[in-house]
């Protein structure tokens, strides 16, 4: 695959955007939205990993910034029947908490980091829950990707996240 040389940020960001799209979609993950959440990187299954994700410049660099966690569509139509004008989703893990994760891409080696970067998010959100069993499993033993459920409930940890929860635990099949 070829890229052009990117000599400016909002090149870069232009050059990044697709290359992502690709190798995202070879794993099978598509940028879409889905039950009128934002954008993100997800399969069209009823329970869903997903990554947010936007390319912001950093220190001579361009880092990788957003969240991963699962979107459950019945819930999202129940939420959105509610007559909430504001969609957000309802689990939500900033991707600089992931360790192994490495969001940091240079202009010399974009095809190199935005690679490796693919792998080891499409790694990530292949390992979260796929189904309703999986999910409910990951929040019976309050762990998800090896951390703690209350870790994907965002920065307030209420609201939606808190209805999320007790739909999962009570009223999911």
């Amino acid at each position: 695959m070829w890229v052009a040389p990117i000599k400016e940020s909002r090149n870069f960001s232009a050059a990044i955007s697709p290359l992502m799209i690709a190798l995202l979609r070879r794993r099978n993950w598509h940028l879409a939205s889905i039950c009128w959440l934002p954008l993100a990187y997800v399969r069209n299954v009823s329970v869903t990993p997903y990554l947010w994700a936007t390319v912001r410049p950093r220190q001579g660099q361009f880092f990788v910034d957003g969240s991963i966690g699962v979107i459950h569509q019945e819930f999202e139509k129940r939420w959105i029947r509610q007559g909430i004008s504001e969609n957000s989703f309802s689990t939500s893990l900033h991707i600089a908490n992931i360790l192994t994760l490495d969001c940091y891409f240079s202009t010399g080696t974009l095809e190199q980091d935005a690679g490796r970067f693919c792998r080891t998010i499409a790694d990530i959100l292949d390992a979260m829950p796929q189904d309703e069993t999986s999910l409910r499993i990951a929040f019976e033993a309050n762990r998800m990707v090896d951390l703690p459920i209350d870790n994907f409930g965002g920065v307030y940890k209420a609201g939606k996240f808190v209805d999320f929860k007790k739909f999962v635990l009570t009223e999911m099949c």
